[in-house]
């Protein structure tokens, strides 16, 4: 073999694993010494599906699958003119980061990273993934934010009060939905402006029920979000058994998927 510059790949090597490698030359049953070595770490396994969700004008949300390892965190940032500004690091595990410091109108972008400290020595650098990035996407004008905490609770046989937190400062009002048999969602009601709370105790209410219900924020310019694949926010409440009432089926009466009144 003559005189040059020559390659050799390495493969089937895990992720975040420390390497040290040397060439030896051999001529017949000569060898020479040994070259110098050259270490190198693998990279750890990137964060999968890297995108931007719960997008409104106050607030939206990075998330991303993560691989089969379970790093110390993830770094996320922002991206601009192939400039990245950190803007947060995650704990072990996370799946998403919220972010606040929007502007509407903007076009932004960002990108996750996940890293590791795998010797705890603060002298050197963890090892890391690639940046994976989300898609350009447009920061939305008059859309607020979704409301968070959504849970239900009996009221009696005939009712159940929906609550939630109020997450945004533009919203103009409340759309409160209920699940119907065929997973579609009908609206129930609205709620003002402020307002945390709503009681539904519509004629389709029975007793010894269970209904599952979201909250959809109003604003200028449309709603908080709320169509099956992004939902604003669900809870499940069931009903009390009241008297006179009787469960028809398990779990539900193969006739209306209903409870029924006896009286």
């Amino acid at each position: 073999m003559s005189g040059g510059t020559f390659s050799y790949l390495v493969s089937d090597l895990d992720p975040g694993s420390y390497h040290s490698f040397q060439v030896e030359t051999v001529k017949g049953d000569a060898t020479a010494m040994n070259s110098s070595s050259v270490e190198q770490t693998t990279p750890l396994e990137a964060p999968m599906n890297v995108a931007v969700t719960n997008l409104s004008s106050e607030v939206l949300t990075v998330t991303w699958d993560t691989p089969g390892d379970s790093y110390d965190a993830y770094n996320v940032y922002s991206v601009s003119g192939g400039i990245y500004t950190l803007l947060g690091t995650t704990d072990a595990g996370a799946t998403s980061f919220a972010i606040s410091d929007v502007t509407p109108g903007n076009d932004v972008q960002y990108a996750v990273m996940a890293a590791w400290d795998d010797d705890g020595d603060p002298e050197t650098d963890p090892i890391v993934s690639d940046r994976v990035s989300t898609e350009v996407t447009t920061v939305p004008v008059g859309k607020p934010a979704s409301p968070g905490d959504v849970s239900v609770a009996a009221d009696g046989a005939h009712a159940l009060v929906v609550t939630w937190t109020n997450n945004s400062s533009i919203a103009t009002g409340f759309t409160i939905q209920r699940q119907n048999a065929d997973e579609s969602w009908s609206d129930v009601g609205t709620a003002d402006a402020g307002a945390t709370s709503f009681t539904d105790s519509g004629d389709e209410v029975y007793s010894a029920s269970a209904y599952s219900y979201r909250v959809i924020a109003k604003g200028d310019s449309g709603g908080s979000g709320g169509s099956d694949s992004d939902p604003s926010g669900s809870g499940i409440g069931v009903t009390d058994y009241g008297s006179g009432m009787v469960y028809t089926g398990a779990p539900w009466d193969d006739a209306d998927d209903m409870y029924h009144k006896i009286d």
